[in-house]
This record gives structure tokens, C-alpha cells and sequence, in this order.
């Protein structure tokens, strides 16, 4: 889920819902977004969040490592979208605090058929040392590398979550070549211009500025 800071709300995005089903908030209900895939193809399931939770409770090196200690005592995979997870005390600002993405904290979902396969994911440096069919990842930038993150533009689209416009924008972007951008022209530098000299303190509306006081006006008798 995310928080949107502006909308002040919850808005799904891996998540469809997250909500206490408890009223001493010691339970909480994930439902997960049936249409998102990780960028290789493989749907995200509750098992990549069965994983990413437990190696929090488990794994000390972990930023949310502490939060998950002190509170959860158990996370189940009920199906393939649906995650149960139990408190050991109530705690009703988990959900915000620890689950939602909003700035830049919020636990990130990691895929758990790739990180499960890492000996040890704290010394996982990212990039290409994830294992992919037994075989080093290959660069990011390489023709044909697999990321492993979650492709949701493609999803979202089809969960009705992001208009077709943005996904066109999106991947127009990422085609197009890239447009020189003109500098913007310099300022001149010429000396700016003088103000006229003022009219004299109490001089009639007919005296030309910078006439001394006193001078009779022309005409005048």
C-alpha cells in the first residue's frame, strides 16, 4: 500500500488491501494484487511477503528487523494472495508505520524465488548477484537482464490503477531519443537605463524635470 501525502489516503498498489481484522489490533489481513508480476514474469504472491516478513524477524541486519521483533509473532500464507499476520501485542500503528510506503519509508516486498537462493541476502550487494536458474544474473544493463522487480505499469493498467496515457508517456520515454535542450539566452549586460531627474519640490505640473527652483515657467508673467 501506499499513503498518498496530498489525497490523504491509503492507495493500493502490490497491495489491494491491508486491514486489522481485529479489534484489539492484534491481526492483520493482506490481500494482494492478483494482476502484479516481478519484471521476469513470475507473479507476486504471498509468498514473497511470507518471506520478506520472516527475514525481518529473523535477520538483525535488516533495516525493519526491531519493529518485526518486538511486535509480530506469526506470518502465514493463507492462499496465494491473502497473508495473515499475528502480534504478539496490540499494534495498530504497524500497518502505517512499517507496511506503508509513503516518503521514503515503508518495507519494500523482495522476490523470494530469487532471494531465497542467496546464501546470505545481507551480503547481497544488488544488481547481478542474484541467481537465476543457478547462474549469476546478468548485468542491468545487458541486452536481455532480468530485474527483479515488480513490473506493475503493465499490471496497474489492467487493474484499472493507472491510466492508459501514463502508461503511453511511460513507455514513450523510454524510447524516444533524447531532445537537446537549448540554453537560455543571456542576459544583456548593456548598463541599465537612467531615470529621468526628478520635477523640484513644489514646481508646477508644466516644469520640464531638472529645472532649478524658482525659474518662472516659459510664457509666464
Amino acid at each position: 500500500m501506499y499513503f498518498g501525502i496530498f489525497a490523504d489516503k491509503y492507495i493500493p498498489w502490490l497491495a489491494s488491501s491491508m486491514e486489522y481484522t481485529s479489534k484489539d489490533f492484534t491481526s492483520l489481513e493482506i490481500k494482494l494484487n492478483p494482476q502484479a508480476k516481478w519484471s521476469d514474469g513470475v507473479p507476486v504472491t504471498a509468498k514473497d511477503v511470507v518471506f520478506t516478513f520472516e527475514g525481518q524477524m529473523k535477520n538483525d541486519k535488516l533495516p525493519y528487523h526491531a519493529s518485526f521483533d518486538q511486535f509480530v509473532d506469526s506470518v502465514k500464507a493463507v492462499d496465494d494472495q491473502t497473508v495473515d499476520v499475528k502480534f504478539k501485542i496490540p499494534a495498530p500503528r504497524f500497518k502505517f508505520e512499517v507496511l506503508t510506503e509513503k516518503f521514503d519509508t515503508g518495507i519494500p516486498i523482495v522476490p523470494e524465488h530469487a532471494l531465497s537462493k542467496q546464501a546470505d541476502v545481507s551480503a547481497y550487494a544488488g544488481g547481478t548477484e542474484i541467481l537465476v536458474d543457478g547462474a549469476p544474473m546478468p548485468s542491468l544493463g545487458a541486452a536481455g537482464a532480468v530485474r527483479h522487480d515488480i513490473a506493475l505499469d503493465a499490471d496497474l493498467l489492467k487493474a484499472g490503477r493507472l491510466p492508459s496515457a501514463a502508461l503511453a508517456v511511460s513507455t514513450a520515454s523510454a524510447t524516444a531519443p533524447a531532445v537537446p535542450v537549448a540554453a537560455p539566452p543571456v542576459a544583456s549586460r548593456s548598463a541599465p537605463p537612467v531615470a529621468p531627474p526628478a520635477r523640484p519640490v513644489g514646481a508646477s505640473p508644466g516644469t520640464p524635470p531638472g529645472t532649478p527652483p524658482g525659474t518662472p515657467r516659459s510664457g509666464s508673467q
